[in-house]
């Protein structure tokens, strides 16, 4: 009979396992450098500043099946125009994202969506809650790092959850 590796034992297996990775969708260089400059030491910041290039990311990364849990939880903005690198970029937003999260992602991914859009974020949080998504809708404006910790440490307990062996 398998037994399953405590929590405990995960964690201090940390030191030599891969960091917990956390991708960052976000155009804003200095949001980003916020989000990596709070975040501790047994996560790793993916971050992704354009739509297109999330897609593309989210696509390759899920392949195999079985890799739907490669992040322990994303960070979402809407607005993803301010660092695009093809004129097939222009255009795309978070909402385009939220379309290959659904079919790319594991919707026991936590999902916070940080945007500041206040037309956009609530649709794109309804189709991530349809999709049965755990997602927080926290605008960047309102996050603290004791909030951002909170929800961080949810999804330490959340990847471990996955990966128990």
């Amino acid at each position: 009979m398998r037994c399953k590796i405590s929590r405990l034992t995960a964690l201090l297996r940390i030191g030599n396992m891969k960091k917990i990775p956390l991708l960052i969708i976000e155009d804003d260089p200095e949001r980003i450098r916020w989000f990596e400059m709070h975040m501790p030491q047994d996560f790793r910041a993916v971050p992704v500043q354009s739509a297109g290039r999330a897609i593309g990311l989210l696509s390759r990364d899920s392949f195999p099946a079985k890799r739907k849990h490669v992040y322990g939880g994303i960070l979402m903005d809407h607005d993803l125009d301010m660092q695009t690198v093809m004129r097939e970029e222009h255009g795309f937003t978070g909402s385009h994202v939220i379309e290959a999260i659904i079919r790319y992602i594991s919707n026991e991914i936590p999902v916070l969506v940080h945007s500041m859009n206040p037309q956009k974020a609530p649709g794109m949080v309804n189709k991530l809650n349809g999709a049965g998504f755990n997602v927080l809708r926290l605008p960047y404006a309102d996050l603290t790092p004791d909030l951002f910790a909170e929800w961080i440490n949810d999804l330490r307990e959340n990847w471990f959850d996955l990966h128990e062996e």
